[in-house]
């Protein structure tokens, strides 16, 4: 289904995060992987490589900023482009730090993330 490449959600809120996946699927003909923890997606990332991955900042365990750090440790950053979902008012300055693609503000609406995703490519 999807033309560029493997997209994953990484999102700990089953509810936020099948609502995204819905819509990547109704609205964009993706059909995205899903992993609700770092260690989950880091899983997903060994052995798929998504082009596309949206990361919510606040995981349980290790959070959104560790998954980022392994992606660029592992040698994925040019393989990979990370779209940053938080709704904590400070992130600006995380995801700059973190030199990530994209950033998607919690609440998002239906616009938001067909927009962003098609920024990174992702059809």
């Amino acid at each position: 289904m999807d033309a560029f490449g493997k997209t994953i959600i990484i999102e700990d809120d089953p509810a936020i995060r099948e609502s995204i996946a819905e819509i990547c699927r109704l609205f964009l003909n993706i059909d995205p992987l899903q992993a609700g923890s770092a260690d989950e997606a880091l899983a997903v990332l060994e052995g798929q490589r998504p082009a596309v991955v949206l990361l919510d900042l606040v995981l349980p365990g290790e959070g959104g900023e560790w998954v980022v750090q392994e992606i660029e440790r592992r040698g994925w950053r040019d393989e990979v482009r990370v779209i940053l979902m938080s709704a904590h008012a400070d992130t600006d300055d995380t995801a700059q730090r973190l030199g990530v693609f994209g950033l998607l503000r919690k609440p998002f609406s239906l616009h938001n993330v067909t927009e962003v995703l098609q920024q990174a490519g992702a059809h």
